[in-house]
């Protein structure tokens, strides 16, 4: 049975705590019924943060070590999924907007407005289930075509040219039959349900990769 509480995303938050010994962070997300992991610097963040593949990170920019946007850079040099949330105050546009660059889906002025803070936290969860998601489709994708042999893969790129079963037997130097056959092969392998489904199916692989190499 799936402990419910344990299962959900992880709001980790990187916020030392004020001289009253409070994080005020912390207690806003905690009262607002999130999941959350504190932590009081980005280095210690870091030596766990590869636990974590569901949920967000907010951060103080200005910490006693590392800055927020360097944990921000550190985690994208790790591929991470987890979308960050920076929170500052009195900080420069150029600041923001190399914050964005680096791939911060929010930026919130300190002090903070609650209403904003949840909205904020609630579009990163979302962000980071489609990055989930696609992560869970591309590995799908490479799963079913890795199994593909060589002629079975010379058959679906001569499909994807528009070539009938006598045209792809000419060029492969193969039968009709055998062009039937691994046509076949090609839609139990990659479980589609006709020629059509297959072709979308590869545009979908090709599509997938290609945006996890912009990434990488």
């Amino acid at each position: 049975m799936i402990d419910r509480k344990t299962d959900r995303p992880k709001v980790s938050v990187i916020e030392p705590k004020d001289i009253t010994g409070r994080a005020k962070l912390v207690h806003i997300l905690s009262s607002m019924d999130f999941d959350v992991e504190h932590y009081q610097d980005g280095e210690t963040f870091l030596q766990d943060a590869d636990r974590f593949s569901r949920g967000c990170v907010v951060s103080l920019l200005r910490l006693g070590g590392m800055s927020g946007i360097e944990v921000q850079a550190s985690l994208a040099e790790r591929n991470s999924l987890l979308p960050v949330i920076l929170v500052s105050e009195g900080v420069s546009p150029q600041i923001i907007v190399r914050a964005m660059r680096n791939g911060a889906v929010s930026f919130l002025a300190s002090p903070i407005n609650e209403d904003e803070l949840w909205m904020a936290v609630r579009e990163a969860l979302s962000e980071n289930a489609e990055r989930l998601y696609g992560v869970r489709h591309r590995n799908m994708l490479a799963a079913r075509f890795s199994q593909l042999s060589k002629g079975e893969w010379d058959v679906l790129l001569s499909i994807c040219k528009g070539l009938s079963n006598k045209e792809i037997a000419i060029a492969l130097d193969v039968s009709v039959r055998t062009v039937e056959t691994r046509k076949k092969r090609l839609l139990t392998k990659t479980e589609s349900n006709s020629i059509p489904d297959l072709a979308m199916s590869y545009q979908r692989y090709l599509t997938a990769f290609e945006i996890c190499l912009l990434y990488t």
